[in-house]
């Protein structure tokens, strides 16, 4: 509001204070400069109360651009499980691939409590599979000495890392704070942004099938349902949306 607003209320309040007891006009000059800056005062007080101003969120972060500057920093792993169940379930297989798609590790995991038989019409993990299999109390330091200091990609990120904790709390093992030593990025999210069918119930991007993402992108699809496989198959969506990117930086 500018100075001159300002004094235009003030003369008009002061007018109807003073209508019916008239004073002198050096006090009826002076009541008006007071409450002027009285006006300006409370108008400049930062203390004052005010309805807070409303402040949009900041958009979300691009979840491909997190993807490609993973890939950029040429330091990732890809991960990914097989499990016992959506909710409550165990890891059962495990595998991690490099960059190059070498393969780091890929073993099958004993789990606390057996294999659903709708668990294994996925995956095909029965539990006499994993009878000699080691459990997670056993796995879990190989994984985390695989992770630390790396970026790790994983198609549904939250998903395993929510199984990874399952296991842990099923084998009675401490919680691990998987994110303290490696930087973990979605897969799932990042191609859902680069497939582009927007949500606006949800006000997000739909999430798509790792084997249609991977059909989409021209990568076989091959021993879908087995973690080994699904890391490949990852790998090969990942490379698909980060070499176009690779290719518009250098205008082919």
């Amino acid at each position: 509001m500018s100075n001159d607003i300002l004094k235009a209320a003030a003369l008009q309040a002061a007018v109807q204070i003073t209508i019916n007891n008239p004073p002198s006009l050096a006090s009826f000059a002076e009541g008006i400069e007071d409450w002027y800056t009285f006006c300006l005062e409370l108008m400049t007080d930062t203390t004052a109360a005010a309805a807070p101003v409303s402040t949009p969120p900041p958009p979300p972060a691009s979840r491909l651009e997190a993807l490609r500057q993973a890939v950029r920093r040429k330091n990732f792993v890809i991960l990914d499980t097989e499990t016992t169940g959506l909710n409550d379930g165990e890891i059962c297989q495990i595998a991690i691939i490099d960059q190059h798609g070498q393969t780091l590790l890929d073993t099958l995991v004993k789990p606390v409590n057996g294999i659903p038989a709708d668990a294994t019409q996925i995956h095909g993990i029965t539990t006499d599979m994993v009878t000699s299999a080691p459990g997670w109390s056993e796995v879990a330091p190989q994984v985390r000495a695989l992770l630390t200091g790396r970026d790790v990609i994983v198609y549904n990120a939250v998903y395993d890392r929510k199984m990874m904790h399952k296991s842990a709390e099923a084998a009675g093992m401490e919680k691990i704070d998987w994110k303290a030593f490696s930087e973990w990025v979605c897969a799932m999210e990042a191609y859902a942004e680069y497939y582009g069918d927007w949500n606006d119930y949800r006000q997000s991007f739909r999430w798509q099938k790792l084997i249609d993402a991977a059909r989409n992108c021209s990568v076989a699809v091959s021993n879908a349902h087995s973690a080994l496989g699904d890391c490949l198959m990852t790998l090969g969506v990942v490379r698909f949306i980060c070499e176009g990117e690779q290719e518009q930086r250098h205008g082919h």
